[in-house]
């Protein structure tokens, strides 16, 4: 997973995230496991449908639980990892989202919107002078 941090605003940062296609291939083949254990196709017992005839008769439920399953992993380790403490929950957007293959064939690109506190300059406060009351 790559990722780099640029700043909007003080108050507002953008993280560009790459996703590697490997972390999504091994997704993709998990769920997909998952959906022809249970899939019901009409032809074969229940269960025993060929992984391709299910991966096609499925591939929008199976496109939205390999996204629900990554995504949020790689977005909450690129917070971590550029030390950002957000305010709000991050916006998603996602580059291509009408193209976007998740059978592990090309990386999934995306970038993030935080908000986070802006940085407060310390006072100088050395040298004042005090007098007690």
């Amino acid at each position: 997973m790559k990722s780099e941090i640029k700043e909007i605003s003080p108050t507002q940062k953008e993280i560009h995230l790459q996703i590697d296609a490997d972390a999504i291939k091994a997704s993709y083949g998990k769920i997909s496991q998952k959906y022809a254990s249970r899939a019901s196709v009409p032809g074969f017992r229940k269960g025993y449908a060929p992984l391709d005839v299910v991966r096609l008769r499925f591939k929008e439920e199976i496109k939205s639980e390999v996204l629900q399953d990554v995504i949020p992993d790689a977005v909450s380790n690129a917070i971590q990892e550029h030390k950002l403490h957000p305010l709000t929950e991050p916006h998603l957007h996602l580059e291509d989202h009408e193209t976007v293959k998740v059978n592990g064939s090309q990386p999934l690109s995306l970038h993030v919107h935080v908000q986070v506190m802006p940085e407060l300059p310390k006072p100088k406060y050395d040298g004042i002078e005090v007098t007690r009351r």
